[in-house]
């Protein structure tokens, strides 16, 4: 997860509670299934559920349940995409790099022993030389 909020409680209950002379409470669980990527500033309201292998977009504000393999993202939050047809996009462009080698080499998503020379050829790409 990158810079987030979790809204597990409707901070408006205190307003309402002094405005009205009520006693209310808004509380729910937010529940994250595995393998979800949440973009930074997106916003989780409460009693939310974000489904398996799900991406939730920057600055998303999520106030219905994100289905398994979905990508949502706005405010609020819908449905612009599915996960395995972004990893299937993902994974041409990926071929097409110059350095899809050396990803393809790699022991995980990061390798230390690779890193530089995917650094390098990334360099040499987008500026013509090693700096």
């Amino acid at each position: 997860m990158s810079s987030r909020t979790l809204a597990g409680h409707n901070g408006a209950v205190a307003v309402l509670n002094k405005a009205y002379n009520k006693k209310l409470d808004a509380i729910g669980k937010i529940d994250i299934k595995d393998n979800v990527f949440i973009g930074i500033n997106a916003i989780i309201m409460p009693g939310i559920e974000i489904g398996l292998n799900a991406l939730v977009a920057v600055e998303a504000v999520v106030t219905k349940n994100v289905s398994k393999g979905d990508i949502v993202a706005g405010v609020p939050a819908r449905v612009i995409g599915k996960v395995d047809d972004l990893v299937a996009k993902m994974e041409k462009e990926t071929s097409e790099l110059p350095w899809a080698d050396i990803i393809y080499q790699r022991q995980g998503s990061f390798d230390p022993k690779l890193e530089p020379c995917l650094t390098a050829a990334r360099v040499k790409y987008f500026f013509g030389e090693e700096r």
